[in-house]
This record gives structure tokens, C-alpha cells and sequence, in this order.
């Protein structure tokens, strides 16, 4: 992956998803505990979607018992 200087973490994690599309994989685990993640990715799943059309995207949500 080229040099990255997006500032904002939660939108990063598209950059590094298009990187690994790139590369190859189509089947892609996330786990977060940020909300904002997942509407971020849900915005996202259609273009990610164009770049992979056989693309797997599992999210886990949460932490601890909260899983």
C-alpha cells in the first residue's frame, strides 16, 4: 500500500479494504466497536462491491460480552 495521509481513522479503514481488493482478497473480517465504522462501511459496501463482486465483508461489533 502506497503512503497514506488520510487523517480521519474511521474512513482510513475504506482505504486499507480498497488495498486488500487490490491485492486479491475477497473475503474481508472487521471488527470494531465504533458505530460510525459501520455506517461508513454500509455507505461504502456498493462501490467496494463494484471493485470485488464476489466480495465477503464480515463485521463484528463490540467488545467483551457486548460481542
Amino acid at each position: 500500500m502506497h503512503e497514506c495521509f488520510h487523517e480521519e481513522d474511521d474512513t482510513r479503514i475504506v482505504i486499507h479494504i480498497v488495498d486488500a481488493i487490490s491485492k486479491g482478497y475477497g473475503r474481508i473480517f472487521l471488527c470494531t466497536v465504533d458505530t460510525d465504522v459501520l455506517v461508513i462501511l454500509l455507505g461504502h459496501f456498493a462501490g467496494l462491491r463494484a471493485l470485488c463482486t464476489d466480495l465477503k465483508l464480515y463485521v463484528a461489533f463490540g467488545v467483551g460480552t457486548n460481542f
